[in-house]
């Protein structure tokens, strides 16, 4: 089973759940054990409506459904780069190279580890092909377009469609005097006698466009290219609108040019200082979305990795990253660009940008400017804080610029609607890549032919300088010691392995040299006609091997018996609470990712399998889900906007001026976190140790204490303390109030006897006060207690529906430590009458609250979140549309070849070298 990164432990125990909830016959709609409950469905990773992942939930285990969906993708992402790269010309045997180029480079492969990107990139080649023919006048592309991008936002990674957007309607805009492919070429002979140098098409008309469809007139293509991201979002609109909904009250619902609001005392300084701060990409606090949405940026140099494969050294299961000597040297997205050596010298070898045929120009100009895009924090700040700093200047405070000003992904950001709230710039290179894999395939064949003996010169220029390069760092083996001597240790992987990284800089640079001179060697061979014919298949198989052995050390594994063991750190727990007789459901507050000491000193073959089996043992999110338990923080791509606010004012305030290392104990006790989760040495404020099985191992540098002042998950106040609805949810605002909520539950017992109820305090509660009154106002004189005849219980507690029954003997409010959030709904049915609508209120800034008479009662939850629903609608009717219209085109297509059997190809001429299915 993959074992590294997210897929071992978020995709894993995410997409186990979501299978499990489909087997259970409930929609995925609801998380309730992570942080108070989130919209399970909104995230986007869960994909629980993709329908490819009906593979994890019908296969007969999990395993086989995760390695399917997983495989699956690489293999539809080879196989769609082979449909681009022949629509575009290429011949059968380039397409294949640029093919394997793209489907197995580092910035494709590596993604299993980060499956719902795997997904965009499988996808964005049939997206381009479906654009593409769009221009051409083929109305049924527009169709698979919509259908393309409409599976990309549903498979979870909604960047890659607004990049294939970007691709596409720039085409259009840059290219308005048609598209499609040269009349002519020759695209399905592996032959060097092809005349033109890349074999693309001609901007100005195609064999296919004038036999068959005739290209559409600028304006009409730009409306059809409209019409078809509708359809799009159509398609997707079960996943857009309850995702929407979820990124509004996310951290990343932030202001424009970036989070204005979480530059320190933005609100204080004035807007327009803010806005200049943020347009200039200064003051990125640590920790914001401003700050990761230029994480994992990719360092320029390494771009060296396209060339010499990993010469910058592995970055696991072994510490022996070289780049990481580099100052400047950030964490990595990808451990390696490699996308074979021969591709990408047919790549640049290609390209063109101010002459040559326009497709082949807007490929060139696409591909760099994706690939600058992919730099990301490495922008013209940073190159001129980088030349401050040489002179003198300070690095750690930039000025007057940050370092991301003046780069295609600070632009990006700041002009593009919308694209602020994405985050990592390094995804931007599949999309380079992709250009590079179709530019390697456009010159293809003039590279076997007339352009035979400048490739040689190249190959054999490469395999010179790369043998040079290994002799020098043979000779420079002592300094090249010395610089990295003082490495920081990897907290994962252990202390620096400098000779190990030497080893794979002599190694890349060799596996270079060997490949082109391996390749050299086959076009010298291949000057008679006889041989003409296998040289092309033998450079492909040397491409497939090159790539193949470059990169298969980034797929790694560990046995998956390690995911089979159940958590040992949950089964504690389960048994401590079965012994202290508490009953569930309660959460466990664990403290964000730590590692163990041990670690960083030692290095260990099987430090993956370690890692696999500690973080699945010690509840590191997600594995929290397979228990289940809830955890009551778990840092996620979006988060709820007001509970994070909550745990950060309430650490600020612990702190008293720097964030503390728990939230306060009374919130803490508000959530239910009954069990709190710490490495070995650290010590909350109030709590009883648990102990836990000694010795290293499965709960290794962990600490497990237990608080007995937590609260049941629901409870019965009598105070309310009414503050008005937020009408605007800035986090100036959400600050103030989540400080006035600290303040009145933070006395003591408080939390028993009072409540922060947000609500119109002149709007009646229907059915428990008469018309017209209002909420009850804090009483004079100390809290009261409720009545020891009153009681509250949970009697069914599942994801999308909680149950509770309730008696008091006077008017009270019921308390539910769940996430306020649209789309519950309540009814209470009051001693034997039938159950009526009941309103919910926002209670203590983040749970759900019921103002009830005295009596017995029974209140049930349920989530039927009206954007899901309105999202499905729209969905299944444009679903049911597209199935429709191509049906009717097809049946139409058949009606007319049977009528005139000599005009099938002047209807639908499929292109050259395809098959027409």
């Amino acid at each position: 089973m993959f074992a590294v990164r997210d897929a071992a432990q978020y995709y894993y125990p995410l997409l186990q759940y979501t299978r499990a909830e489909w087997r259970a016959g409930r929609v995925p709609l609801w998380n309730p054990y992570q942080d108070l409950g989130v919209p399970l469905a909104a995230g986007g990773t869960a994909a629980a409506f993709y329908p490819p992942s009906l593979v994890v939930v019908l296969a007969p285990s999990f395993e086989v459904g995760y390695g399917l969906y997983v495989v699956g993708h690489v293999v539809l992402a080879l196989l769609a780069a082979w449909v681009l790269a022949r629509y575009w010309g290429a011949s059968a045997t380039g397409a294949a190279v640029a093919a394997v180029a793209y489907a197995f480079s580092g910035s494709v492969l590596f993604q299993y580890a980060n499956v719902v990107y795997l997904v965009g990139a499988a996808w964005l080649p049939l997206a381009l092909w479906a654009g593409e023919r769009l221009g051409e006048g083929r109305w049924r592309a527009g169709l698979g377009l919509a259908v393309a991008l409409a599976l990309m936002i549903l498979g979870g990674d909604p960047q890659a469609a607004y990049h294939a957007v970007l691709w596409i309607g720039a085409r259009l805009l840059a290219f308005p005097e048609g598209a499609g492919r040269q009349a002519g070429t020759s695209c399905g002979a592996d032959s060097a006698a092809v005349a033109p140098p890349l074999g693309f098409a001609s901007s100005t008309g195609s064999a296919a466009g004038s036999a068959g469809a005739q290209p559409w007139p600028w304006g009409v293509r730009l409306v059809g290219f409209g019409a078809a991201l509708g359809l799009a979002a159509a398609l997707a609109a079960v996943q857009i609108l309850p995702s929407a909904e979820f990124a509004l009250r996310s951290q990343r619902a932030q202001g424009p040019l970036g989070t204005l609001w979480e530059l320190p005392g933005a609100w204080r300084r004035g807007l327009m200082r803010a806005w200049a701060d943020a347009f200039l990409a200064r003051g990125i606090r640590p920790g914001s979305h401003r700050q990761h949405m230029y994480q994992y940026s990719l360092g320029p140099w390494r771009l060296a990795e396209l060339v010499w494969p990993n010469c910058g050294g592995r970055a696991f299961p072994q510490h022996r990253r070289g780049f990481e000597a580099l100052p400047a040297e950030g964490p990595w997205w990808v451990p390696s660009l490699y996308m074979g050596l021969l591709p990408l010298v047919l790549a640049l070898s290609a390209m063109r940008f101010f002459r040559g045929e326009p497709r082949l120009r807007w490929l060139s100009w696409m591909t760099i400017l994706f690939a600058a895009g992919s730099l990301g924090a490495y922008g013209c700040g940073w190159m001129w804080n980088e030349l401050r700093a040489a002179a003198g200047g300070d690095p750690h405070h930039p000025w007057p610029v940050g370092p991301p000003f003046g780069g295609v992904y600070w632009a990006m950001t700041v002009v593009l609607p919308g694209y602020a709230a994405l985050r990592y710039p390094a995804k931007l290179f599949a999309v380079a890549t992709l250009g590079l894999a179709m530019l390697a395939a456009a010159g293809w064949d003039h590279a076997l032919g007339a352009g035979r003996l400048a490739l040689r010169r190249w190959l054999l220029g490469l395999a010179g300088l790369s043998a040079l390069a290994a002799a020098a760092a043979g000779l420079a083996k002592p300094a090249w010691n010395r610089a990295l001597a003082g490495l920081a240790e990897s907290p994962l992987f252990g202390p620096f392995d400098a000779q190990g990284a030497f080893c794979d800089l002599v190694a890349g640079l060799g596996h270079t040299a060997a490949v082109s001179a391996v390749a050299f060697g086959l076009l010298a061979a291949g000057g008679g006609s006889r041989r003409q014919r296998w040289v092309p298949a033998m450079l492909a198989v040397l491409v497939a091997i090159d790539v193949g052995v470059a990169n298969r050390w980034m797929v790694a594994t560990a046995p998956a018996g390690l995911w089979h063991k159940p958590s040992t750190l949950a089964e504690v727990i389960q048994r401590d609470a079965q012994r202290r007789g508490r009953t569930g459901p309660f959460r466990v507050f664990r403290r964000p990712a730590w590692t163990p000491d041990a670690w960083k000193k030692a290095f260990s073959a099987g430090r993956l399998a370690e890692i696999a089996a500690w973080n699945r043992s010690t509840l590191q999110p997600m594995h929290h889900l397979g228990a289940p338990l809830a955890l009551a923080q778990v840092p996620d791509a979006m988060n709820l906007a007001d509970y994070r606010m909550l745990l950060s004012a309430s650490r600020l305030e612990a702190g008293q001026r720097r964030a503390a290392l728990l939230p306060r104990q009374e919130v803490l006790d508000a959530i239910g976190a009954a069990y709190l989760v710490l490495a070995e040495n650290e010590v909350p404020n109030d709590g009883q140790r648990v102990p836990l099985p000694g010795g290293a191992g499965a709960c290794e540098d962990v600490s497990l204490w237990y608080s007995a002042d937590a609260l049941e998950r629901a409870w019965i106040v009598h105070r309310l303390v009414v503050r008005t609805p937020l009408g605007e949810a800035t986090p100036q605002a959400m600050l103030a109030r989540t400080r006035e909520v600290l303040k009145e539950i933070g006395q003591p017992g408080a939390l028993r006897n009072v409540a922060v109820v947000e609500a119109q305090p002149a709007e009646g509660v229907p059915g428990a006060l008469p018309a017209g009154d209002a909420l009850p106002q804090p009483p004079e004189g100390p809290a009261h207690k409720a009545a020891p005849a009153e009681r509250c219980r949970i009697v069914r507690y599942e994801p999308s529906r909680v149950e509770i029954d309730a008696q008091l003997e006077r008017p009270g409010l019921v308390v539910l430590a769940d996430q306020f959030y649209p789309g519950w709904t309540l009814e209470v049915a009051t001693g034997g009458s039938p159950p009526r609508r009941w309103p919910i209120l926002r209670t203590d800034r983040v749970m759900r609250g019921a103002w009830l008479p005295a009596g017995q009662h029974r209140l049930v939850y349920r989530y039927r979140p009206a954007a899901f629903l309105a999202g499905a609608a729209v969905s299944g009717l444009a679903w049911v549309a597209v199935a429709v219209a191509a049906g009717w085109g097809r049946v139409k297509l058949r009606g007319l070849r049977r009528g005139n059997p000599a005009e099938p190809a002047a209807v639908e001429q499929a292109p050259q070298g395809m098959s027409s299915g």
